[in-house]
């Protein structure tokens, strides 16, 4: 079960880097006709698996981790890590 949740994490953390490699570039308008950009369209779809396996990969490892109290302060250390990578582009946003 360690190395299931090892894994969740680490998906975790490699799907907030690919969201905010695909938010760097700005996306062309889709009011021209065109419909949206695929680029648009993949990142909204990363978007969206990553908070599920996050909020899969936080429930998991309540009920696994919940006694071992320096495993779950790293693992969730670097879960918040990830969530803040997920929100740094709405916040950014917002800040505008």
């Amino acid at each position: 079960m360690r190395a299931y949740f090892n894994t969740s994490v680490f998906l975790s953390c490699l799907l907030s880097i690919v969201y905010l490699l695909l938010m760097r570039a700005p996306f062309p308008m889709a009011s021209d006709g065109n419909g949206p950009d695929g680029r648009a369209v993949l990142a909204y779809l990363v978007s969206i698996l990553a908070w599920i396996v996050h909020g899969h990969t936080l429930v998991f490892g309540l009920f696994l981790y919940g006694k071992n109290k320096k495993a779950t302060q790293i693992a969730f250390g670097i879960l918040v890590a990830s969530a803040l990578l997920l929100s740094f582009h709405a916040v950014k946003a917002m800040m505008r």
